[in-house]
């Protein structure tokens, strides 16, 4: 099994917070002697994060303020040609424990997983205030995919056969929330399904757009093996309230067409730029304050 981790790096306001994290999270994956992709896009005049020789690095410059994670996640996978298993990680977390090992023994039988199976957030005084479990233990255990209980973040581990079958991890969710319709895309429950209706018609989820009904019904003909690495926690570094995510409202900030495919076009790079104008998505950035100023 051939894994390479794949990361990324955008920060629209250049917090100083992201990018300590950043750098100590790649010190910290470094350890573990895997190849490691680091995908950043950049404003103009905006210079990208140093990256050690050993990662393998790409810069995607004159970017959008759009949520890039997965689109990134995406395209750094092209760096990591011999690699046949994806550990995509975001840059804010620490796994816990012997998790490498952990995660090499659920991908003997999964096609998908999450590299942990609780999510804990950490306040900025460095103590415990929220955990909660992942999504993919509620697919695997048949549970409702309920987004107020289970975790969608932090990361995603897959075989390259499955991500290519997938088309790659869910990237247009602009504003954010691509982990949430990438592991609602496996959930086959009808009480999964209210709560996805719910959360559409709240404007949380641009999930009733052809382009994602498309790839939610090819993941699930698929049928591919969803676990959770149990007894792995990923511990998340505080950088910022929880309350400017604005997890909840976001999807207002941005273009949006109902029942329509995002607003968004691809370059002949890969990386994804807004179709039409969007003066409030650099508002969400701005509000973020992820540096935890009030």
């Amino acid at each position: 099994m051939n894994i390479g981790i794949v990361v990324c790096f955008f920060s629209p306001q250049n917090y100083s917070l992201p990018r300590k994290h950043f750098a100590g999270t790649i010190d910290w994956l470094l350890r573990y002697n895997l190849p490691i992709s680091v995908a950043q896009a950049t404003l103009p005049g905006q210079a990208p994060q140093p990256i050690p020789k050993k990662c393998r690095s790409i810069v995607y410059p004159n970017c959008d303020y759009i949520f890039y994670k997965e689109n990134l996640w995406n395209l750094g996978t092209q760096l990591l040609p011999d690699c046949d298993v994806f550990l995509f990680l975001d840059t804010d977390i620490r796994l816990t424990g012997n998790w490498l090992d952990i995660f090499k023994d659920v991908m003997e039988d999964a096609d998908v997983c999450q590299p942990f199976h609780v999510s804990r957030w950490l306040d900025k005084s460095g103590d415990l205030f929220q955990q909660r479990p992942n999504c993919a233990s509620a697919i695997e255990d048949g549970q409702p995919l309920d987004l107020a209980k289970y975790h969608p973040g932090f990361g995603i581990g897959i075989h390259r056969d499955a991500f290519e079958r997938l088309g790659g991890i869910y990237q247009y969710m602009l504003p954010g929330g691509g982990d949430s319709a990438f592991w609602s895309s496996f959930d086959r429950t009808k009480e999964g399904q209210r709560m996805r209706q719910y959360r559409a018609e709240k404007k949380m989820l641009n999930i009733r757009c052809p382009l994602y009904e498309e790839y939610r019904e090819n993941a699930l003909s698929l049928n591919l093996t969803v676990r959770a690495c149990r007894p792995t926690k990923a511990i998340h570094k505080w950088h910022g309230h929880r309350k400017r995510r604005q997890y909840t409202t976001r999807e207002l900030l941005f273009p949006r067409l109902e029942n329509e495919n995002p607003a968004c076009y691809t370059r002949k790079d890969g990386l994804l730029m807004f179709s039409r104008p969007a003066p409030k998505a650099k508002q969400f950035w701005e509000n973020r304050l992820e540096d935890g100023d009030e």
